[in-house]
C-alpha cells in the first residue's frame, strides 16, 4: 500500500512504498545525509522534523510557559534552576551544546556578505533562535542551527513534517540553516505529536534538574 510521504516516517518505509507531491520531492526522497561532520550538504535531501527548541529563551521560561502560560520567569528562579541544570547535566549534552556553539561562531566569523566577500560583522544578521533535529530516510539524526530567520519555524511546528535541504553548510556536525536552504514542505506524523507536550515538560524538569 502506497502512503502519503507527507504523513508517515521516512525511516520506516522504502521510497517505491511512498506517495510524493512532485517529481523534485520524489528525487529528494532518494538522498540522505552525507558521512562526513564537515562540508556541504548539496541536496537536495528529503528530510523530516523530529525535535525543535527555541533557544533564544531559558529552558526555564520554556517550561513556565508550557506549565501555566507564563512567558517570563522571574530571575531570581532562573539563575538558580540554571545552575541546577548545570550541576545535574551529562557530558553528552554539554559536547553537543559546545559544537552548536562552535558551528553558530565559526558562521559568524566566516561569514559572506551580499558580494560574496568575507566579513566578520554580523550585526545585519538576525539572531539564531531555534535549534533542530532533523532526520534521513535511513533514520541518521543531525542537528542543525538557524542563523537567518525562517519564517516557518515556531514550537509549535509538526514533529514528522517533512523539508527539503539545498546547499547547506555542514560545521561540526551541526547543519547550517539559512532561509535559502530550507524548503517547507509541511505534514506531521500524529505518533510523533501524542503526548509531545508531556513529554516536553517532562525533558525540561530533567535537565533543569527538577523533580517531579
Amino acid at each position: 500500500m502506497v502512503a502519503n510521504v507527507l504523513e508517515v516516517d521516512l525511516s520506516k518505509h522504502r521510497p517505491e512504498e511512498l506517495e510524493y507531491p512532485t517529481e523534485q520531492v520524489r528525487a529528494a526522497g532518494r538522498n540522505s545525509f552525507p558521512g562526513e561532520s564537515e562540508g556541504l550538504v548539496k541536496g537536495p535531501v528529503l528530510v523530516q522534523l523530529v525535535d525543535i527548541m527555541d533557544i533564544s529563551k531559558s529552558k526555564y521560561n520554556i517550561l513556565r510557559a508550557l506549565e501555566d502560560d507564563t512567558v517570563e520567569a522571574d530571575p531570581d528562579e532562573e539563575v538558580t534552576n540554571t545552575t541546577a541544570a548545570t550541576t545535574n547535566g551529562n557530558a553528552a549534552r554539554g559536547g553537543r551544546r559546545r559544537r552548536i556553539a562552535e558551528a553558530r561562531a565559526d558562521e559568524e566569523e566566516g561569514g559572506e556578505d551580499a558580494g560574496g566577500n568575507a566579513s566578520s560583522s554580523v550585526a545585519s544578521k538576525p539572531k539564531a533562535t531555534f535549534k533542530v533535529v532533523f532526520q534521513d530516510k535511513n533514520g541518521k539524526l543531525m542537528y542543525g542551527l538557524e542563523v537567518f530567520k525562517n519564517p516557518e519555524f515556531n514550537m509549535d511546528l509538526p514533529l514528522g513534517s517533512k523539508w527539503i535541504l539545498n546547499d547547506t553548510n555542514l560545521r561540526r556536525d551541526v547543519l547550517i540553516l539559512k532561509g535559502s536552504s530550507l524548503t517547507y514542505l509541511g505534514g506531521g506524523i500524529p505518533e510523533m505529536e501524542h503526548g509531545r507536550r508531556e513529554k516536553l515538560i517532562l525533558r525540561l524538569k530533567e535537565r533543569l534538574g527538577i523533580e517531579n
